[in-house]
């Protein structure tokens, strides 16, 4: 089976090791298979694990959030999450190669609803996801802000 692989780098533009979270879970590659499906995967480690041994829920939810984020940007929107919901149904153990595979529901022209299922490296389902994701405007949104300020004065309105 092949399948197209994207850097995160690549999608967002920014250089080895800038930007956060992704960096936090070692999610580097997005994968585009020769069905169109997108995923990213994540070796479970040991600083992924909760004090029972196991994934820690978070680390699938980053994982589901990432992968759809990702796509979005990818396919030239930016955006931001607006409601998520996440079920846990198995563990992921120490070592597990975990494989998040999106499904677009629907996308709207600001809202888009997208399904997310995290399966191990036997194929076994451990978790799904549905989120909704707000669509931004590239001229309006944070694409031409300079990332590397946190001034947010001209956002505030006087009254």
């Amino acid at each position: 089976m092949s399948k197209e692989i994207i850097t995160i780098e690549e999608v967002f533009n920014i250089r080895t090791g800038e930007g956060g979270l992704h960096n936090l879970f070692d999610l580097h590659e997005a994968y585009i298979d020769e069905d169109g499906k997108f995923s990213m995967e994540l070796t479970v480690q040991e600083r992924h694990l909760n004090p029972l041994g196991i994934a820690h829920g978070a680390t699938l939810f980053a994982l589901c959030d990432c992968v759809v984020g990702t796509y979005l940007v990818y396919q030239g929107n930016w955006t931001v999450t607006v409601d998520s919901s996440i079920q846990y149904y198995r563990p992921g153990k120490h070592g597990d190669r975990l494989k998040a595979t999106l499904t677009e529901r629907k996308k709207g022209r600001t809202l888009g609803t997208y399904f997310v299922e995290v399966t191990n490296q036997d194929g076994a389902l451990l978790a799904d996801m549905t989120s909704t994701f707000y669509i931004l405007d590239k001229k309006e949104g944070f694409a031409e802000k300079d990332p590397t300020t946190t001034d947010t004065t001209k956002d505030v309105v006087d009254e």
